[in-house]
């Protein structure tokens, strides 16, 4: 027991510089004792219930169902899943674009299930509250990381250091935001400056944890009350000097085409999903009217 606490309190220390006691060879592994690493954690309630909260069965028949993905969508499975296993810098900031019917939500379905049979937190949050409960354990994201309701360019998250809500963003190895492109910039902001703290790692975006972000910039942006096209642009996240930082995984192929019922019905989803495209290329010239 006092091993494993000397350990433990090295590892904390270790993980505020960038390393982890798992680096050295010489020294003994937390994974060497998973009963008290495991008894530890569920002292914290929050990380208690994203451990034990998710139905092992429904868990393990979406990752025994991978296999339906298509390439795209298996592209992008495996680049997110390989940075949760690596989080390298540099290869921990992932955001997912895909018009409607792209098949994100089901993406995001098994990686979350993915991850979090393999015993690790995955975070799933959503800009809006319909939308998280489109994905597995969703929650707001102003909920999850108590985001101010009132934004500006220096705001911070109310994560209290002594809380249980430092501890479970702390051993989250995974947060997904789903419709990202709606929220404020300042919100992805104020997220990152407090992560950074929260994990002592100022160096990297979001203290080093895997983000990744998904929706559709052709849909919703976000509402600035009053404001300017300008001040709408501004709010956006590509806004943000974040952005820059995210890779860009894309998705293309309409699944809603593919499982139409009719030719007719087909042919119209193709013929609109083209018509997005051709609007997100600036190529309005051959866009003819939709009846």
């Amino acid at each position: 027991m006092v091993k494993f606490h000397t350990l433990k309190s090295l590892n904390d220390l270790l993980r505020a510089n960038g390393s982890a006691v798992a680096h050295f060879e010489d020294l003994l592994h937390l994974c060497e004792y998973p009963y008290l690493v495991l008894d530890s954690l569920l002292q914290n309630n929050l990380i208690r219930r994203e451990m034990e909260g998710h139905n092992h069965d429904v868990l393990q028949e979406t990752v025994d169902h991978e296999h339906l993905l298509n390439d795209e969508q298996r592209s992008v499975y495996s680049a997110i899943v390989n940075g949760v296993g690596n989080p390298t810098p540099g290869n921990t900031l992932f955001f997912v674009d895909g018009p409607g019917g792209t098949g994100k939500s089901t993406l995001l379905k098994h990686i979350l299930a993915k991850v979090r049979l393999s015993g690790k937190i995955a975070l799933a949050v959503a800009s809006s509250g319909i939308a998280s409960l489109l994905i597995m354990g969703g929650r707001t994201a102003h909920s999850t990381f108590k985001i101010p309701l009132k934004l500006n360019d220096t705001s911070t998250c109310s994560i209290y250091k002594q809380s249980h809500l430092k501890g479970l963003i702390q051993n989250a190895s995974l947060v997904i935001w789903d419709e990202a492109p709606m929220t404020h910039r300042q919100a992805f902001e104020a997220v990152d400056r407090s992560l950074r703290d929260l994990m002592n790692n100022d160096e990297e975006p979001f203290g080093g944890k895997v983000f990744v972000l998904s929706g559709d910039f052709r849909q919703i942006l976000p509402v600035v009350v009053r404001g300017t096209p300008a001040q709408t642009i501004d709010a956006c996240l590509k806004s943000s000097t974040l952005w820059p930082k995210f890779q860009q995984l894309h998705l293309r192929e309409n699944m809603r085409v593919m499982s139409a019922q009719n030719e007719s019905t087909a042919t119209e989803l193709a013929e609109f999903s083209e018509f997005l495209f051709k609007w997100e290329r600036g190529d309005t010239r051959s866009i003819r009217p939709l009846d």
